[in-house]
């Protein structure tokens, strides 16, 4: 490059994501998870509170805090798992398992579309914290396809199930059944026949004796104002979604006065000392663990290492160190200046765990204090799907919510990763999303910005790119931005295919065209 007066550009990550074995779990990234215990008071509540979900032995606790109940409301099953579940463009569950557990009409779980027989139905079990008394079941359809005949089924270990009850639904129509005591920490609805493939369920919900199952529609597209989902190709109106709700009134899952903050009720191996007002309680004992996405290429014991965590300014410091340190000091040989830029490529996180998305960093809950001006302890009901106060409310802090994790990544990653590189004489090029995909998460333009180039993409033969034009056009927003922040060239990963290698010029000259007529000056094959 020296002999050839050629600059020399790095790229910071294997392919398409940034990390190595170097990023060890505390600079991961990690995602907020919670379980639930309840509780009648009044009386004095002396129990070890169920861990929530821990993912690859990393876990640390946030807070605990206690929401008063309905009467009568139902213990939601800690974890939902199916035989098969519908999956989305990179292997996410739009139709999720534990959507037959929110309570919310409008949500369900669908299986994949495949022929139902005796010996292999669909299915879906239910596990507890607690050994549950369960008297009977609700059993919701989905819009299109709801189950048919049905067995339940109990379980000991999760292993070996034993029949309770046979039943029969109706095409379209809710049912609740009723039977003997059951008590066990794991059940099991066996789907026999549905009436069409592929079968849905809106609700499966089961009860104890004096239970009752009040279905009520939550937050419309929880799962993407939540930031825990990235948009794919669903839902198609992508980012629009995130300003729909429900108009119908609706009475709010709980109060803020009536959150109670019990962090220090709980000792460090977890065992909760409270004395419970009068009531039904459920303690909510909220923690963060892995978002576990690990990097694709690179692989030391077998397993590659982790991706760095987007919202800690020292993971993208440790990515920096162990690769384009490296690189400085090799080029440092040959002389200042040939080692010009460095390039992270695009945002692809949770493209391996199912659309998941970073919901927190170590010191998450002091940033939103600092950023938004309030405490979110007594907010964190509704990052479990409860509506909290109101539907406005709860839309409000989901968006403070959403907002804060787009600060921190654009801050302590993006505007970082120019900082290091800047140091060192260099400068940045990156895909800091696909134009500004995924919107819950990230302000696409003001990421881009951060770059010295910003970069998008385009693909030729597919429409892998074009799905997101409707609401984000990649090489626009990617030009928008180097308007804005006076960046004077807009570059993208140019002709991109599956299989389409053996095109000729011509073919492609049509669709480099259009990228140029979006707003691109420079390819990048």
């Amino acid at each position: 490059a020296q002999r050839l007066d050629m600059g020399v550009s790095i790229n910071l990550c294997d392919g398409w994501d940034s990390g190595g074995h170097w990023i060890t779990p505390d600079l991961a990234n990690k995602k907020l998870v919670y379980s639930e215990f309840q509780v009648d008071g009044a009386g004095k509540i002396q129990s070890d509170l169920p861990r929530p979900e821990v993912v690859d032995d990393y876990y640390h606790d946030v807070g605990v805090v206690a929401v008063r109940e309905k009467a009568g409301r139902p213990i939601t099953a800690a974890r939902v798992t199916a035989g098969t579940t519908l999956e989305g463009y990179v292997g996410e569950w739009n139709f999720p398992p534990q959507a037959v557990v929110d309570a919310d009409p409008e949500t369900y779980w669908s299986a994949e579309k495949v022929a139902l027989a005796p010996n292999q139905p669909q299915w879906l079990a239910f596990e507890y914290h607690q050994t549950l008394a369960a008297t009977g079941l609700y059993v919701s359809p989905g819009p299109m396809n709801g189950p048919r005949e049905c067995v339940l089924e109990s379980s000991a270990d999760g292993k070996t199930f034993q029949p309770i009850l046979h039943f029969s639904m109706e095409k379209g129509a809710a049912k609740r059944v009723d039977f003997p005591e059951a008590s066990a920490t794991h059940f099991r609805l066996s789907i026999l026949s549905a009436f069409g493939s592929p079968v849905e369920v809106s609700a499966a919900v089961l009860l104890r004796k004096g239970d009752e199952f009040h279905p009520r529609r939550g937050i419309k597209w929880w799962m993407f104002k939540s930031g825990n989902r990235s948009f794919w190709d669903y839902p198609r109106q992508g980012p629009a979604s995130l300003g729909e709700e429900y108009l119908d009134a609706v009475a709010p899952d709980c109060h803020l006065s009536e959150v109670i903050d019990l962090t220090y009720s709980m000792h460090f191996d977890g065992r909760i000392e409270w004395d419970a007002p009068a009531g039904r309680w459920t303690i909510l004992r909220f923690g963060y663990t892995l978002e576990g996405q690990r990097i694709r290429s690179e692989s030391v014991g077998g397993r590659g290492g982790y991706e760095a965590d987007m919202l800690d300014p020292a993971a993208i410091e440790a990515q920096f160190k162990n690769t384009a340190e490296l690189m400085l000091e090799d080029a440092s040989a040959v002389g200042p200046g040939i080692l010009r830029s460095f390039h992270i490529d695009s945002y692809e996180l949770g493209a391996d765990v199912r659309g998941q998305q970073p919901t927190w960093s170590r010191d998450f809950r002091e940033e939103f204090k600092t950023r938004r001006g309030y405490d979110l302890l007594q907010y964190l009901p509704a990052m479990t799907g409860r509506i909290v106060d109101s539907r406005e409310v709860t839309d409000r802090f989901l968006a403070d919510f959403r907002w804060t994790v787009g600060d921190l990544m654009a801050e302590r990653f993006w505007a970082h990763y120019a900082e290091l590189a800047h140091q060192r004489g260099g400068s940045v090029q990156g895909e800091t999303g696909y134009g500004t995909y995924p919107y819950p998460h990230i302000d696409g333009l003001r990421c881009a910005g951060n770059m010295d180039i910003p970069m998008g993409e385009f693909w030729f033969g597919t429409d892998i790119m074009s799905q997101f034009n409707p609401w984000g056009n990649v090489i626009r927003s990617v030009a928008s931005a180097a308007h804005i922040y006076n960046r004077p060239i807009v570059q993208a990963e140019s002709f991109t295919a599956w299989t389409h290698w053996r095109e000729y010029p011509q073919a492609l000259k049509p669709v480099g065209d259009e990228a140029f007529t979006n707003g691109l000056n420079r390819m990048v094959f």
